[in-house]
């Protein structure tokens, strides 16, 4: 295969370009050649921006890929450039998208009402029916987190191409996370924090977790899926509550705290999480398993065992995130004790 990566250096990219090197696929990375890395001297690069991709038609047309993934689309705009950019090219379309897609998201930050449903949700179960989910967090339109929503930008490449995938992300672990997702139970263990306090709905919070590693597979395996239609993935590896999360990270840390999970009604709202956690965000990763044949490579262990070597060379010297949870948290440890 010869495939062009938007967005192929940092996260997921970079896991991606690995991987299809190391099955023998010609690669291409185009991204704005603002950010260093360390890919091998083979990949070919192109300069450009996700939202002026017609600036690099010449460029794609020359490389003429077999696949275009493009793993930063946040929006339908976003979509309908990368349309555009390929109009005409004879290249299977692959769309990195996400889990928050789902109506239990939804209802879980509150954008809308409905029933708890903590079935594994599959691509065809419903989806928000509200749009652009994090709006309320942007402070303008010139936020890109004012335009974003990942729904949008599905049903327009899923309804303008006809040999297109998507697949839907889980929460993501591995080195180089940039969300940092264990960072701050790593450093309150790591700076020997004597009680960890969660309220029992958020301890017992479930979702699908998923390895960058075997992420990348699933991309690369819908990479190769030419002879099947145009589909919609979900990927994923594990479901874990948070509890059991909180249990491997304290066991690579050698914590002795405690891990508090009180009823939230006993809690300030400081140490309440500011989301529905009746709602699950859990995922049937069946359909890719079953017709593209993928499975996860890395098991959960080791992913939180990279994921946490990782973070901790990573974080070291970092200021605490939430100091004022940790005061909140000590205030009523102490009040409770």
């Amino acid at each position: 295969m010869r495939v062009l990566v938007v967005g192929g250096t940092s996260f997921i990219g970079r896991a991606l370009v690995l991987r299809l090197l190391a099955g023998g696929s010609e690669v291409a990375v185009l991204n704005r050649g603002k950010t260093e890395d360390d890919l091998p001297a083979g990949v070919v690069r192109m300069v450009g921006d996700r939202d002026s991709l017609g600036d690099c038609r010449d460029a794609i047309e020359r490389y003429a890929p077999s696949v275009v993934v493009h793993n930063v689309v946040a929006n339908e705009r976003q979509a309908r450039v990368w349309l555009d950019a390929c109009s005409g090219i004879d290249a299977r379309l692959v769309m990195t998208s996400s889990c928050d897609v789902y109506a239990v998201y939804g209802r879980s930050n509150g954008s809308e009402e409905g029933p708890v449903d903590n079935t594994p949700q599959a691509e065809d179960s419903p989806l928000r029916t509200v749009l652009y989910p994090y709006r309320g967090e942007a402070e303008d339109e010139s936020d890109p987190r004012w335009h974003y929503d990942k729904i949008t930008a599905e049903q327009a490449l899923l309804g303008a191409h006809d040999d297109a995938c998507v697949l839907r992300l889980p929460m993501v672990l591995g080195p180089r996370d940039p969300q940092h997702r264990l960072r701050d139970l790593l450093s309150a263990m790591d700076r020997g924090r004597p009680h960890i306090v969660h309220d029992d709905g958020y301890a017992n919070w479930q979702s699908t977790y998923g390895d960058v590693d075997n992420v990348a597979g699933a991309i690369t395996a819908a990479c190769s899926a030419t002879e099947l239609p145009s589909r919609t993935y979900n990927v994923g590896d594990e479901v874990l509550p948070i509890r059991a999360l909180v249990d491997h990270v304290a066991a690579f840390a050698d914590w002795r705290g405690r891990y508090l999970t009180p009823s939230r009604e006993t809690l300030p709202d400081a140490l309440v999480e500011p989301w529905d956690v009746r709602h699950w965000l859990v995922i049937d990763t069946d359909r890719i398993r079953d017709e593209l044949g993928w499975a996860p490579e890395v098991g959960l262990r080791d992913t939180l065992e990279r994921t946490l070597r990782w973070e901790r060379g990573a974080s070291e010297g970092a200021p605490i995130l939430d100091p004022e949870r940790e005061a909140a948290e000590d205030a009523w440890v102490k009040m409770h004790a």
